[in-house]
C-alpha cells in the first residue's frame, strides 16, 4: 500500500520564552514527557521577542514559530507587555500563545484578560496538561500535524524511534 506524501508535514517550531534555567529544564521535560519531539527554540530575553519575530539582528536566520509559550514573570520585561505588543503587531496579532505563570506571584488570568489569551498553564507544567494547552491554543491542529511529522515516512499509527528532543538554545 502506497503512502501518500502530503499526508506528512515538516516539524513545529515552538518558541519558549522563559529566563529561568530551572524553568526552561522543567518545561523541555514537560515537552519530552508529553512526546512532543517538535522544534524547539529558546528565547532568554523577553525584551528579544519582537526582533526574533520580525528577524532583526541577530535573528535573521531563525525560523518563525508555530506556537509561542510565553512566561509571564520575566526579569527583562513583564510577559503582559509582550503579550500587548504581540496583539497590536499586525503579523503577530493571532499568533498562538501559552502563558506560563507560577501560581504564587499572581493571577495570570486577571493579568492578561484583555490581551486574548485563552490558555494558561500554572507551574510546574504537567505533560497532559501541556499537551492539552496546545491542542486547545491551535484548536487542535498543532498535535494533528505534529503527530503526522512525527511519523514521517511510516504508516499511520506505528511509533518512531524515541529521539531526543530538537533544541536550539538563542541567547
Amino acid at each position: 500500500m502506497a503512502i501518500d506524501s502530503t499526508l506528512f508535514a515538516e516539524p513545529l517550531v515552538i518558541l519558549l520564552v522563559d529566563d529561568d534555567p530551572t524553568d526552561t529544564a522543567n518545561m523541555i521535560k514537560a515537552l519530552e514527557d508529553a512526546r512532543i519531539h517538535n522544534r524547539l527554540l529558546l528565547l532568554r530575553k523577553g525584551g528579544d521577542l519582537l526582533d526574533f519575530l520580525h528577524k532583526r539582528p541577530p535573528y535573521q536566520e531563525v525560523p518563525t514559530p508555530d506556537l509561542i509559550l510565553l512566561d509571564l514573570h520575566l526579569t527583562d520585561t513583564h510577559g503582559r507587555d509582550l503579550l500587548e505588543m504581540l496583539r497590536q503587531d499586525q503579523t503577530y496579532k493571532n499568533a498562538n500563545v501559552i502563558v506560563i505563570a507560577d501560581p504564587t506571584q499572581g493571577d495570570p488570568n486577571s493579568e492578561t484578560f484583555d490581551l486574548d489569551v485563552e490558555v494558561f498553564l500554572t507551574r510546574p507544567v504537567a505533560p497532559d496538561n501541556l499537551l492539552m494547552a496546545i491542542r486547545t491554543a491551535s484548536d487542535g491542529w498543532i498535535c494533528f500535524v505534529k503527530r503526522l511529522a512525527v511519523n514521517r515516512g511510516r504508516p499511520i499509527g506505528t511509533q518512531p524511534p524515541p529521539q531526543p528532543l530538537p533544541r536550539a538554545i538563542i541567547a
